[in-house]
């Protein structure tokens, strides 16, 4: 009996390390990207502590904000009506297959908050930064709440998107710019608007292969709305159409010069989506979310390359 019991407990400690190891392997890169942005757009003029607190305060935002989308997720029935497609294709949802409870997913997300609350902490009193940062953070941190949690759930009302545009870039690569130099730059607000909308093309991607499920427990998410109206052809067109709109957005900056001219280039990174788009027509909707995930990763990749050239070339 105690031989049975002790198995037990390894066995459920290996599956809570395999819900934990998941949720970094897919959340850390969301939320060190954008922080890494300013810091090579400002290189080598910026503190590495500060630097190191940032990357903190939106890593335990980014992870609180998934283990809150996964608990409402579990709340509402969502999760459960995805659950197949989800072990599909490796990604389960911890709560659901029992990976861990709804009670210690609640208190990882309240330590992940106190996370959050160190940071700021830190900032503020610590680095000596302004009070300008106390409603930009809560903003960020309410609003990437809010992607599924009580009383907006946005990503319930066609608003999820929001979410990433603003807490998966705008804010954390404005904040971080703000942080490291002292001032607000148009051009930190306009890397991040473009990282931030592309980001957000890969939830809109993903949510293709939960429409079922989302519409069956009324989660009408931007992607089930036009799904109604359109089909996945009419999903497929937009995605394309909201792809290129940030592509123009970005040479629309350069050409008005809030950000360097010589960058241009890095709207052609765009035709990397294109075997997202054929994964998607072939109905392989997860492929085309994950081939999505890494033409993301790619251009921001490329845009970092091109900042530390031209800040090599500018020294």
């Amino acid at each position: 009996m105690l031989w049975l019991n002790r198995n037990w407990r390894v066995w459920t400690l290996g599956k809570q390390w395999a819900a934990v190891r998941d949720l970094l392997r897919w959340k850390v890169p969301f939320g060190l990207f954008p922080i890494l942005l300013p810091a090579i757009m400002l290189w080598p003029d910026f503190d590495w502590w500060e630097l190191l607190v940032l990357a903190l305060g939106s890593l335990c935002t980014v992870l609180m904000v998934h283990v809150v989308d996964d608990i409402f997720g579990f709340l509402s029935g969502t999760d459960k009506l995805n659950e197949e497609q989800k072990e599909e294709i490796g990604h389960p949802k911890p709560i659901v297959r029992g990976d861990i409870s709804i009670n210690t997913a609640i208190i990882i997300a309240s330590l992940l908050a106190s996370g959050v609350m160190v940071s700021a902490i830190l900032l503020l009193f610590y680095f000596d930064n302004s009070l300008w940062l106390l409603p930009m953070g809560a903003f960020t941190v309410l609003w990437a709440y809010s992607y599924s949690g009580w009383p907006l759930k946005l990503s319930y009302h066609g608003m999820g998107e929001t979410v990433l545009l603003m807490c998966g870039g705008v804010m954390p690569v404005m904040i971080s710019y703000y942080v490291l130099s002292g001032r607000i730059s148009l051009e930190a607000i306009w890397v991040g608007a473009f990282i931030g909308g592309l980001f957000s093309s890969i939830l809109f991607s993903a949510q293709q292969a939960d429409i079922e499920g989302d519409l069956s427990s009324d989660r009408l998410t931007l992607t089930a709305r036009i799904y109604k109206r359109s089909g996945h052809k009419g999903v497929n067109e937009f995605l394309v159409i909201y792809q290129f709109m940030w592509g123009f957005f970005w040479i629309a900056g350069c050409v008005f010069g809030i950000v360097p001219m010589g960058l241009v280039f890095i709207g052609s990174t765009l035709a990397l989506f294109i075997p997202q788009h054929r994964a998607n027509e072939r109905g392989d909707f997860y492929r085309g979310r994950n081939l999505c995930l890494r033409a993301w990763q790619a251009t921001f990749a490329i845009l970092c390359l091109s900042y530390a050239i031209k800040n090599y070339w500018s020294a």
